[in-house]
């Protein structure tokens, strides 16, 4: 397993991530945002509730768990067993990828009350925090593990080793802040006016933070979803959903759902929070578009800036060269797990991106932006949307 590292530029400290926070993120275990949202915002994407949702989210949760780093022999034994599900290990360990995920599908699928997705939803919920406390649990840290003649710095758990890395840059941009960071021209972006263009890519990326908090950081892990195995949802038809619920929230058909599953009190509330949640968002967004434009003086600017973010989100070729066959160990194993890692920032960014540009367009009118601005926001819109998928 890796676990990724964040540092002090200077080299006074090191702060690293656990492996624990990453798999609570990833299985929606995290109390930065609702779970709930993922069922929210599928609702209000797709129009078949049994056929289109149901299997988008058991797709969503094999995907997540099965993921490397994640997935966890051992642990996913003992999930089994809470559920009186019994393996011997010459039966577990002949399991090919899609015998765990009809094996997994069979005990979430035996607990549903239910056809709708709310019961679906709640047994995945309950299989993953299962087997969250259950990762926890059996892979306990022991102690630290440190190689001074390369540096490697790792953590000993009961039944699996923690090896941590650096954050790479694209890593540093998202998670750091671009004052901590130094000299932006290490990380591949060119700009004309270093200091200027720093305070605007700065302001940009606090947007698209406001974006992905209203949205709860679901968008990306239902468009991810069904890009790969269906419900098939092109970008056409996903940002329009997308961007309604930005700008107007959740629909009235929402609404009438969860007034149906969840009951009227349940449902009142969440539409109470909704519509506060919508209104500050609004507010924020204004300000900081406003606080946007006073800095970068012309929109033209801002555009810039973003398509030379847009060029550093294209993933890099590194193509290597073994003079032999090449087993599968410890270091192929955390070479995938940090590419998989990356490779779910990049793509996660490129959208976040897109989401911004999309909500840019659709107000532009609202913003006194030219013609020519306008042009090149469609421009900038198609780019994201290519290395989106390039980032995949």
């Amino acid at each position: 397993m890796v676990d990724p590292c964040n540092f002090d530029v200077r080299g006074a400290a090191h702060c690293y991530s656990l492996q624990e926070a990453f798999i609570g993120d990833q299985l929606f275990q995290s109390s930065e945002h609702s779970s709930n949202d993922l069922l929210w915002l599928a609702q209000s994407i797709f129009k078949s509730v049994k056929d289109q949702i149901v299997p988008l989210m058991s797709s969503i949760f094999l995907r997540r768990l099965l993921l490397p780093g994640i997935q966890h022999s051992t642990v996913l034994r003992a999930t089994f067993q809470d559920y009186n599900k019994h393996l011997t290990d010459s039966e577990f360990y002949s399991l090919t990828v899609d015998g765990l995920k009809k094996e997994i599908l069979s005990l979430v699928e035996h607990e549903v009350v239910s056809e709708n997705p709310v019961s679906v939803f709640h047994c995945w919920k309950t299989f993953c925090t299962r087997y969250f406390h259950r990762w926890c649990k059996i892979n306990e840290p022991f102690g630290i593990l440190i190689d001074s003649s390369t540096g490697t710095i790792g953590l000993i758990r009961k039944n699996s080793v923690s090896l941590f890395r650096c954050l790479e840059d694209i890593e540093l941009l998202i998670y750091g802040s671009l004052e901590e960071i130094g000299d932006i021209l290490s990380f591949g972006l060119e700009f004309s006016d270093n200091t200027l263009d720093r305070e605007i890519l700065s302001e940009v990326l606090q947007c698209v933070i406001n974006v992905n908090q209203q949205l709860g950081k679901v968008s990306s892990a239902i468009f991810y979803e069904s890009l790969l195995s269906g419900p098939s949802i092109s970008a056409e038809e996903f940002l329009p959903c997308v961007l309604k619920i930005l700008e107007t929230g959740y629909s009235s058909s929402v609404t009438a759902l969860h007034t149906s599953e969840l009951g009227a009190d349940v449902a009142w509330e969440k539409e109470v929070v909704d519509h506060k949640n919508l209104r500050k968002f609004s507010i924020e967004m204004f300000l900081l578009l406003k606080a946007l434009s006073s800095k970068a003086i012309t929109w033209g600017k801002v555009l810039d800036v973003i398509e030379r973010y847009l060029k550093f989100l294209v993933p890099r070729k590194i193509i290597q060269k073994f003079d032999s066959e090449v087993g599968f160990n410890i270091n192929t194993s955390a070479v995938v797990q940090a590419m998989s890692q990356v490779a779910k920032v990049m793509f996660e960014s490129a959208l976040d991106i897109l989401l911004l540009l999309s909500y840019l367009v659709n107000i532009s009118g609202q913003n006194e932006k030219g013609s020519d601005t306008c042009h090149r926001l469609h421009r900038a819109e198609a780019e994201a949307g290519t290395g989106m998928v390039a980032g995949d």
